[in-house]
């Protein structure tokens, strides 16, 4: 059985004002986040200061995770890898620390290819390098465009990739409902969440096109 390993790591965490009370609001964001998702099978657990991981039964609920902890963090940038495959050690169902195996050797590469960007982003290996290569440019290319929005923008979003209306967006930020709609408009927002949601049903379906 395939899993999908998520390895994340904070950008520039030691620019990060009060590190203690973000760490420990990272946190109570992952815990949450953890108990939310629907195919987490090893919660979020921080590994090191600026880095944590997780393990999903599926690559389902990746790409929504990603923007939730994302959009907690604001105005935090961070770089995010999937890795799926097999995992040769015990499931633990407690933490993400611990275990091994090809799930966890695919998150960890596709982390040191993307180490060096300094924008938000998520990317995706299965083991063949050219398996997700058209998914991963998409991705990068999205998120390097969503690295420029503000907060509303980025709420917005992650508000309709979860399924909300716009009546229910205006309430929760305070602001009328054609105030939504122009953001919307104005960064192709809805446009966006359309093509994570293909992806993320893509991967979450196995048809990985090359």
């Amino acid at each position: 059985m395939n899993y999908t390993v998520v390895i994340a790591d904070i950008i520039n965490s030691r620019m990060i004002l009060n590190r203690k009370a973000f760490q420990k609001k990272l946190e109570k964001d992952l815990s949450a986040v953890s108990e939310k998702s629907g195919t987490i099978i090893s919660p979020y657990t921080v590994t090191l200061g600026d880095e944590f991981q997780a393990v999903y039964t599926t690559p389902e609920n990746v790409i929504k995770d990603y923007f939730c902890i994302l959009m907690k963090i604001f105005p935090v940038k961070l770089r995010c890898s999937a890795g799926i495959g097999k995992i040769s050690t015990e499931i633990k169902t407690d933490s993400s620390i611990g275990m091994d195996g090809p799930a966890f050797y695919n998150a960890r590469k596709q982390m040191e290819d993307i180490k060096k960007i300094d924008y938000s982003i998520i990317q995706i290996n299965s083991g063949d390098a050219n398996q997700l290569r058209f998914i991963n440019k998409n991705l990068n290319l999205m998120n390097k465009i969503m690295d420029r929005w503000k907060y509303n923008s980025l709420y917005i979003f992650n508000s309709l990739l979860h399924g909300k209306n716009f009546d229910d967006i205006a309430v929760d930020l305070k602001i009328s409902k054609r105030g939504v709609y122009k953001v919307a408009e104005t960064n192709c927002i809805r446009e966006f969440a359309v093509v994570f949601n293909e992806i993320e049903l893509l991967i979450s379906n196995g048809d990985l096109k090359k």
